[in-house]
């Protein structure tokens, strides 16, 4: 670049020198000689100033460029001359735009402590004291006297304090010392208390094996191995038989109201005709299903005709159990597990099924009125000619369930989901459906809500 910059600097010299001798004449005379006639101006380029010729008779007028510090010499008489071709200075052009304020540098380390100054001239004396005042000097006597008293008085009161604190410290230490006792004493008494009780239960249990389990009304037979015994027609009122193994038991025509059969464990026992009202039957296992014990389904019992009035059944497992003709008036079956269990002909009037499970179950002519069947599972039930007026069906599954001569008058049908069920002259009279599913649902005589029998969904 520079090189090139160079080289149009000389074309324009080389132009203007001719320019000036093709230039005409303007009829002005001068008397005055030039100071040098330049008869070459060829224009030659070095890079330095040491490269530059001799200045002699063979170079003389010659005009070079010096790259090094682009500049032009020339060679006259005198020697090397040095040509300024810069211009005049052109006019101050307008400031420009402030840069970004720069970083800050980091401060700087502070100085070294300098010398102590030159002490100072002597200051003016003061001025002479007045003469004291002696009545005040008596007053602030008389106040200092003053509040000497009363700083006695204070310091009198801080030891009072002092010693009264120190009687309350005395207490309170006093206090959790008896604390400390009492603590321990209760301690010693709840290991005592936990003794006593140990010894309870072992004269319990001794009591227990001593008697062997008399069988009998309200006798204390919990955990009792009666397995394969027969106990027909026995009065066992009030015994209780918890956790007791009555597999392979028969304990038809037998007596057990009032008894506590909480988790019995009861495969294919039968219990035919069997009284258990207000009898307590909490997660009692009528069947089971392991497939290492049994390979299977251990064995449902019998309960054919038995009577289970009040009865406590929640969370009991009745799978595939016969159940025909039982009356379970106000019996209790919440979360209990009826799946295929036979219901035909079964008493439920007023019995509690929330959240029982139904499903296959067969509930055929079964009696369910006032009874409460709040989420119950009836997925694919037969419930033909059951009797379910007044029942409380609220968010059941009814889907699949055949429901043909199926009297429902008045029963509460919220959000339950009878998708694709049988309702062949099934009764919805006076029925409340609110925002339950009809979907894909048979009609033929189907007496809806009206009280007009249909053969097309009316939901």
């Amino acid at each position: 670049m520079r090189r090139a910059n160079a080289l149009l600097l000389a074309f324009l010299m080389a132009t203007l020198s001719l320019a000036g001798c093709l230039g005409g004449d303007d009829g002005g005379g001068s008397d005055e000689a030039p100071a040098e006639i330049l008869e070459d101006w060829t224009v030659y380029m070095v890079d330095s100033g040491d490269d530059l010729p001799n200045c002699n008779s063979d170079s003389l007028g010659k005009l070079y460029y010096v790259a090094n510090i682009e500049t032009f010499e020339v060679c006259l008489t005198t020697g090397w001359s040095f040509i300024d071709i810069k211009g005049a200075d052109g006019t101050q052009g307008p400031a420009g735009d402030q840069g970004p304020q720069g970083e800050s540098g980091a401060d700087g380390q502070d100085g070294a402590q300098g010398p102590a100054g030159d002490t100072g001239p002597q200051g003016e004396p003061g001025m002479d004291g007045q003469a004291a005042n002696e009545t005040m000097m008596y007053d602030l006597e008389q106040q200092l006297l003053v509040m000497n008293q009363d700083m006695s008085v204070i310091l009198t009161n801080i030891s009072e304090i002092e010693s009264d604190l120190g009687s309350v410290d005395n207490a309170i230490q006093l206090y959790y010392s008896w604390f400390t006792q009492i603590n321990g004493d209760v301690i010693n008494i709840q290991s005592n208390l936990s003794m006593v009780w140990n010894a309870i239960f072992d004269l319990e249990s001794d009591l227990a094996n001593a008697t062997s389990c008399q069988l009998g009304r309200y006798a204390y037979c919990a955990g009792a191995d009666l397995s394969h015994m027969n106990l027909s027609g026995m009065d066992l009122t009030g015994i209780d038989l918890r956790g007791a193994n009555l597999q392979n038991t028969t304990l038809d025509y037998a007596t057990l109201d009032g008894a506590d059969l909480r988790s019995i464990v009861a495969f294919n026992a039968t219990f035919i005709y069997t009284g258990m009202n207000n009898t307590y039957l909490q997660n009692a296992e009528f069947n089971k299903y392991s497939f290492s014990e049994c390979g299977g389904y251990c064995g449902e019992a019998n309960l054919t005709n038995a009577h289970f009035r009040y009865t406590d059944l929640t969370d009991a497992y009745l799978r595939y159990v016969d159940l025909t003709d039982t009356d379970l008036y106000s019996a209790d079956l919440t979360d209990a597990d009826l799946w295929y269990a036979d219901l035909t002909n079964a008493y439920l009037a007023d019995a509690d099924l929330t959240d029982a499970y139904l499903r296959y179950a067969d509930l055929t002519d079964a009696y369910l009125r006032y009874a409460d069947l709040t989420n119950a599972d009836l997925y694919d039930a037969d419930l033909t000619n059951a009797y379910l007026a007044d029942a409380d069906l609220t968010d059941a599954d009814l889907r699949y369930a055949d429901l043909t001569d199926a009297d429902l008058r008045y029963a509460d049908l919220t959000n339950a989901d009878l998708y694709d069920a049988d309702l062949t002259n099934a009764i919805f009279y006076g029925a409340t459906v609110t925002n339950a599913i009809f979907a894909s649902t048979t009609w033929s005589s189907t007496i809806w809500t009206d009280g007009v029998a249909y053969n097309s969904n009316q939901a």
